[in-house]
């Protein structure tokens, strides 16, 4: 089968070699001033360090208006290098503080797909978990110790494609982790709705799942950092070099209270990113109240938020002083707020809080001086 039908297998060979014969890459062209990179990655860690000399900064994303349709991406290395190779190309263009990075992009299911979740993809979209529970019981959690990290569910076909991008990725290019979500957000992939109630009816069945996830990406990180040749203590993704060994997508905490939090998945999130030098945590909703919780971790180290459902000042001054603050979001209508835009003008005006360790990554802007413009709004702020 091929990702045009229901399950998403690895494609067949011939498959490759059509769509390499048919779209030759137009990437290796691509010359980067190195000199130039070691100066912004020293910009990025004295911002990792709260160096008093370091200064706001800002990265602009294309990701949205990539046109390479995603089942083409997913049947062939080649379509997926070169929607990230547009990607890089659009850094270079804006002028802005980027680290160069790309991704072998899966979608949020690959952790997932370990426990044998499906994954299932559409031309316009992301691949995504099946709606199926795949865990009803305890017993249907597989062991742990038989989980294969390079080859267990979609994670072989993951490195077919990851080996692909380190052959031709052009030097000062980073090829970031994949996306492995979190403890809670792959629980809920896995068991389905049903987990926020089984928390009362069936604790050990939800303390079982988290702890089983939880080992489960400790076991596949490691040898993916190995992979990409990551330091240990440091991670490039998304344009930014960050502290830690990598990061926890918490987007599923929009459902939850602080409290179910703390009670049931904040030791999960911390015995994770303890296991790997730190990390940041990622959340995407209007879920200001938790933030409070994730200090507690004392292994974070950062904290990514959506700027169009969370006030700016009001998580700056909840976040823990130690850690960046990574303001992201889409900057232009249908998906911007009117809190999305109150924030910008306020940007563009020079009003910013007073924490300096912010990076801002800016989503899809409609034009390349747009993009120009929100560069040159957070660099103003430094001044």
């Amino acid at each position: 089968m091929s990702y045009g039908e229901r399950s998403i297998l690895a494609a067949p060979i011939l498959t490759s070699i059509f769509f390499l014969r048919c779209f030759p890459l137009q990437s290796n062209n691509i010359e980067l001033d190195l000199d130039a990179l070691a100066a912004t990655e020293k910009k990025h860690e004295r911002l990792w360090a709260n160096d008093p000399e370091a200064e706001r900064l800002v990265v602009v994303r294309r990701d949205s208006l990539v046109d390479i349709p995603w089942r083409e991406r997913m049947n062939d290395p080649s379509r997926m290098f070169e929607a990230e190779m547009q990607g890089v190309r659009y850094h270079l263009e804006t002028g802005d503080d980027s680290l160069p990075t790309c991704r072998v992009e899966f979608g949020t299911g690959l952790m997932a797909s370990v426990f044998g979740v499906e994954m299932l993809v559409t031309d316009s979209g992301c691949p995504f978990a099946s709606h199926d529970t795949v865990v009803k019981s305890i017993a249907d959690l597989k062991p742990v110790e038989e989980i294969d990290p390079m080859k267990e569910g979609e994670l072989g076909h993951l490195y077919e494609h990851m080996a692909y991008f380190k052959k031709h990725l052009p030097a000062g290019v980073h090829l970031s982790q994949a996306d492995l979500q979190g403890p809670w957000n792959t629980a809920h992939l896995i068991r389905g709705n049903d987990i926020f109630t089984d928390v009362y009816d069936y604790p050990e069945l939800v303390e079982a799942i988290l702890d089983h996830v939880t080992r489960a990406m400790q076991k596949v990180v490691q040898p993916m950092k190995e992979f990409l040749g990551e330091p240990t203590d440091a991670y490039y993704l998304h344009g930014a070099k960050s502290r830690g060994g990598g990061r926890i997508c918490n987007c599923t905490t929009d459902m939850i209270s602080p409290g179910f939090y703390r009670e049931n998945i904040l030791k999960f999130d911390g015995r994770f990113l303890d296991s790997i030098d730190g990390g940041f945590v990622h959340i995407c909703g209007n879920n200001s109240g938790i933030v409070t919780v994730f200090n507690d971790i004392q292994s974070l180290t950062g904290l990514e938020f959506n700027f169009n459902y969370i006030d700016l000042w009001e998580i700056s001054d909840l976040l823990r002083p130690d850690c960046v603050l990574m303001c992201s979001g889409p900057v232009d209508p249908p998906l911007q707020t009117p809190l999305g835009a109150a924030t910008l003008e306020r940007l563009f005006k020079g009003e910013l809080p007073s924490r300096k360790n912010i990076i801002f990554s800016f989503n899809d802007p409609s034009s390349l001086d747009y993009a120009k413009r929100l560069v040159g709004a957070v660099r103003s702020s430094n001044c």
